[in-house]
Order: structure tokens, then sequence, then C-alpha cells
């Protein structure tokens, strides 16, 4: 019987996919979208009520060896969070009629449901059928992220007030963080903290949040995330992590020796033709910025592996043609704990990046750069350890933020460190990758910096 409904409902959709949406007027049309959505809130509660048996009887786990979630993951191809959600409101629902009707209804959607459950896990059992039947009529009016506030309310017109040491014990046990990797080769963090522990990374992010300056294009959400993976940085230079399979936590890149000779030749052709030619057109390649560098899976630029390879603990793979490994370097550190220390010192803890141009614009002093408030993530060589074999010392260091450290490696900023240690930065003229102009530059000298060797 089910079988044949869900064909007959196969078939009507076939008739709604078919049908111009430009026949309807626009009250008809929102109207027929309203309902739509109704329908599709009834679809998702009948699936979890199957889920809820399939569950219960076992069945993918008899038929294709994997347990209910996992088999919404690997065969029917559903994130992680969606079969998460699915099975927590499926296996709820024999327990929650109310909730269970007005889902079968379409009158709240899954999120809606999934929402109330968690508001519940909080609320005293003899005031759980009360809240329940308030909150699932105000699911019908408000969208799920309002639902915390009002089951607050309605907790507090009961007369109910929650003990704080119970409170912060509820909060403390309710916390979660996932950590899941995207098909676009990206990381989604997502999660829910307690208060104290909320707190502390609040204020950590805050501290190392500093916009960098004219050249800074950076929206709130990326210095926040650039932000997270400077924590990360420096948790993992500390030497204070706790060991995994015998040695300190530390990233591992993969990268193939053509790509790698092939990336650093153009590179410093192109980094020549720049300081013979400081005041002329660009000379030289521009740099590769193809793969043959792998980081946990993922493939990334030389550009970024030779950014990582700067002061984190790395051990390089390095592979032939076929992927063969050719050599599997040990673990180093470029930089002695005392050079850290000298260099964070030159910086008082800060990037040393400077902007000389937002100093002509804001200010009467032309000459009196600004430098950048963001955090001290990285040392980074002048010259080059990998491409021009730059010596591992202070004077061919400078502390960067994650953020102009990236814009070194992969936006062909220059930087020069005079004799007095003042840090100087330039770029190629008329060029434009982040949406800025830099419409002059000054480079140290016609020959470059001191030790360069086109």
């Amino acid at each position: 019987m089910g079988i044949e409904a869900v064909t007959r409902l196969n078939e009507a959709l076939d008739v709604l996919a078919a049908a111009d949406p430009r026949d309807l007027k626009g009250l008809d049309r929102l109207q027929l979208s309203s309902d739509l959505l109704t329908v599709s809130n009834r679809l998702d509660a009948v699936l979890c009520t199957q889920l809820q048996v399939i569950d219960i009887e076992q069945t993918t786990e008899i038929e294709s060896g994997r347990k209910t979630r996992g088999w919404l993951i690997e065969e029917q191809c559903r994130s992680k969070p969606d079969a998460s959600r699915r099975m927590t409101v499926a296996r709820a629902m024999p327990e929650h009629p109310v909730i269970a009707d007005a889902f079968g209804r379409g009158e709240i959607n899954l999120e809606h449901a999934q929402v109330i459950l968690r508001l519940l896990r909080s609320t005293p059992p003899e005031l759980r059928d009360v809240v329940e039947k308030a909150l699932v009529d105000a699911a019908a009016y408000v969208d799920p992220s309002a639902l915390a506030a009002f089951c607050r309310e309605v907790k507090q017109n009961l007369g109910w007030c929650e003990d704080k040491q119970e409170a912060d014990q509820r909060r403390y046990d309710s916390r979660w963080l996932t950590v899941s990797d995207t098909i676009e080769g990206m990381t989604s963090i997502s999660g829910m903290l307690d208060p104290a522990g909320a707190a502390a990374l609040k204020a950590a992010l805050h501290a190392m949040m500093s916009k960098g300056g004219e050249e800074d294009t950076r929206t709130s959400q990326q210095r926040r995330a650039d932000a997270l993976v400077s924590l990360a940085n420096r948790a993992l230079k500390s030497g204070e992590l706790p060991q995994v399979n015998g040695e300190p936590a530390h990233l591992t890149v993969t990268l193939a020796w053509n790509d790698l000779k092939a990336s650093l030749d153009a590179q410093a052709a192109h980094l020549a033709g720049n300081y013979l030619n400081p005041t002329g057109p660009l000379t030289g390649s521009r740099p590769l910025t193809g793969g043959g560098a792998m980081l946990n899976g993922t493939e990334i630029s030389i550009g970024t592996a030779r950014m990582l390879a700067c002061d984190a603990g790395i051990i390089p793979a390095l592979l032939g043609s076929h992927g063969e490994i050719l050599d599997l370097g040990r673990k180093t550190r470029t930089w002695s704990v005392a050079q850290h220390r000298a260099l964070l010192l030159e910086t008082g803890g800060r990037c040393g990046w400077v902007s000389n141009r937002a100093t002509r614009r804001a200010t009467s002093q032309p000459d009196s750069p600004i430098r950048c408030q963001g955090p001290a993530d990285h040392a980074h060589h002048i010259l080059f350890w990998t491409r021009d074999q730059g010596p591992t010392s202070v004077a061919n260091g400078v502390y960067l933020c994650w953020f102009h450290h990236w814009l070194v490696h992969h936006r062909d900023w220059c930087i020069t460190k005079d004799p007095d240690g003042a840090i100087r930065t330039w770029r190629d003229p008329g060029s434009s990758p982040n949406g800025f102009t830099i419409t002059e530059r000054t480079p140290p000298s016609a020959t470059g910096p001191p030790g360069w060797h086109p």
C-alpha cells in the first residue's frame, strides 16, 4: 500500500513539475508555494516514522550491515548533520505524540521538531507536557531559533526557576563540536559551547581579529576564521599539545618533486625580474599556482605548501612522477626557541607588516608606516628558505599574521628588513587579485635585498 502511494505521489509531482509557475497569479503562486512547504514537512514526518521502525527492527543492519544513520549517509548520500537530525527526531516521536501529530500535519518542520526535543531535555518532568504543547503551538508562527527564548518565557510564567549550578552543569553537558570536510575541499565547523567555554573562545578570537591595514579587505567573518586558525597554529607551535602516536602534533604535506621544482624556478625568475627592473613592467614568468601538494587528502597549491612549511612542524613527503614516496623527511622546526623570542620582541608580539599607502592617505606624515595590529602567527623567512636558501636568522625573519603571511606566498608581496630592523613591503603595480589596486611601490634597491642572487 505504501509503495503504491509513493508511486501516485511521484505521478502528482510530475504534473506539478511540468506546470509553468507563470500561469498562476501572484497570490495563487504564493499559496501553492506554502502548500508545497507543508507537503514537504509531512513527507519528512512520514520518513521519520519509517526510519523509526527501520531502526527498531535493525533493517539496515540486516540488509546492508550498517546502522540506520550510516545507511542514510553511505547509501542515501545524506550529510552527517542531516542524518543525525532525522534519526534524533525519528527515535523521539513515539514518546512525543504532540510533536509527532503537528509534524505529521505539516504544521512544524524537521528543524522545529529537533529544537523542541532539545529544549524539552532541560525541562523538569512535571512541566514537559505543558511546555511541549506551548512550543509546538508557537512553532507554527516562529522560526526554530526563536523557540529557545519562548521556552524560557513559558517556564518563568509557570513559576519554575532552575538552580544555577544545575543550569551550568546542563549547559556543560550539552556542549558539542563537529568538524567535517565538504565536497568543495573546505572544512565545516559547527558546535555549541557552555557560557564559560564560549567566553574563553570569544576573548581569544577577539584578541586575534585586528584588521591588518588598508590592504586587508577581509570581512569580519573571514577575520574570525583566520583568528581561529591562528589559535590552532599557536597551539601547534607551543609544544604543549599531547603527543599523537609517540610524537608531537604536526602537519604532513605531500608534494611531487617536479611540481615543486617548476614552481620554485618560476617564482625565482619572477622575483628576479621584479628586483632587477623595479620601476618598469614585470619581467619573468608568473609563479605557478597549480597542484602537486596534498594536505590531509586535499590538493593545495605549492604556495600554500611553502607557507605551511615556514615554521610549523612539517614532515615533507616527496613524491616521484608516479606518486611513489622518494623521501620521507624528519619533522623539523626551522626556527629555534631563542630566534622565535627575538623576532617576537622585534614586533612586540604583533604582526610586523607595515602599510605605507594607508599612512599617506590617513596622515600628513607620508614616511610613517602603519603597523598591522594582528597577532604574530608565523615566523617568515624574508628570503625564502626553500626557494632562495635564505638563512634561518633573526636578520632574515619577521613575524606575520596569518593574513599577511598568505599575501606574501599567494599575491607576490615582497618584504625587506633594513639593518635597523625597519620593515618594508611592496608589490607589483596594476595587480588587483584581492579587489584593490597597487598604484606605486617602494622597492629597497634595484638589486634587491641583501643576500639576493637572481
